[in-house]
């Protein structure tokens, strides 16, 4: 665990779920929207990939070694980012795929074998997520 401590934002932005999380994360009313955090404070979203539209947004605070980046996994874009030494620095809006060209087209291939491994993993993660937050949230 990191000796210093930054604020994070803490939300979630799903079906049925406040849409504040996608790009105005200190309005969140869901629960408490910042948490002390020792470790990256992260963001995990997944955009539709033909509009480039967010269909989930997680913002929190964890141990991450991944690499910031989205890939294409299917018709979704699936983007992770963290950061640290910084206040509330995971409270970029995410209204659209950082994938997507002001024209609407992608600027990401698919991912070769490897890559779609680490992707489909992370995806799992996200959707067990969504889904024990769905239950607590109806």
């Amino acid at each position: 665990m990191a000796a210093t401590s930054q604020v994070c934002y803490v939300c979630h932005y799903g079906t049925n779920l406040p849409s504040e999380c996608v790009n105005d994360p200190k309005s969140w009313q869901g629960g408490e929207a910042r948490v002390n955090c020792p470790y990256d404070c992260t963001i995990n979203a997944i955009f539709n990939a033909e509009s480039g539209t967010p269909t989930y947004v997680y913002r929190g605070c964890h141990d991450s070694t991944r690499d910031d980046g989205c890939v294409v996994v299917g018709d979704t874009h699936n983007c992770f980012f963290s950061c640290k030494d910084r206040d509330y620095c995971n409270g970029q809006a995410m209204t659209r795929s950082p994938l997507l060209d002001s024209d609407g087209a992608s600027t990401l291939t698919p991912l070769s074998s490897g890559g779609l491994l680490v992707s489909v993993g992370s995806f799992c993660t996200i959707v067990l997520m969504r889904l024990t937050l769905t239950k607590l949230y109806g």
